[in-house]
């Protein structure tokens, strides 16, 4: 991918004096991932100033219903006697399958970038930063972490175009 580095120069006001310091801005090759528990927004720069949103839905449902289950709590008779049988652990393994998936196909799309943000209002962010820092494939990648409330699109875009226009100061 790109790993070229554009370098300028910029006079900055230190005590009443300019001095120049030397600014990195990496080249547009990062990519956000805004998301909760059902959605996922991928943002990522489509030209100089420009970015592209890609949605992908979760297959995970918020209220599953399991064909051929009753409620969770049947109760089933055998000879030794009735039984009550909880659905639960098999819910909650399918909802884990489901977004195990969900994160193994963006931990796909964003092994691409070398750079990466991942923003939103949930603990599925949290879920997928984890993961991405378990896969060896992504080793040397820069990752970020960050807490945000529900956005627009325009609003993911804004936040991201300001969140990667930040420049780092060498010295």
């Amino acid at each position: 991918m790109r790993n070229l580095i554009m370098v300028c120069y910029l006079l900055i006001p230190v005590r009443g004096k300019l001095k120049n310091r030397v600014l990195m801005k990496h080249l547009p090759n990062h990519v956000a991932v805004w998301m909760d528990h059902h959605m996922a927004h991928l943002i990522y720069p489509k030209g100089k100033e420009t970015y592209a949103v890609e949605s992908t839905e979760s297959p995970h449902d918020k209220h599953p219903r399991i064909e051929g289950k009753g409620n969770d709590d049947m109760s089933y008779r055998t000879t030794a006697g009735t039984y009550a049988a909880n659905n639960e652990y098999k819910k909650h393994q399918i909802e884990q399958n489901e977004l195990n998936e969900y994160y193994k196909t963006l931990r796909a799309v964003v092994a691409n970038y070398d750079e990466i943000l991942v923003f939103g209002p949930t603990t599925a962010g949290n879920e997928l930063f984890n993961e991405l820092l378990k896969d060896k494939a992504l080793d040397g990648k820069r990752l970020w972490l960050e807490k945000t409330d529900k956005l627009t699109e325009r609003q993911m875009i804004a936040y991201v175009r300001d969140y990667f226009a930040k420049e780092v100061v060498l010295k």
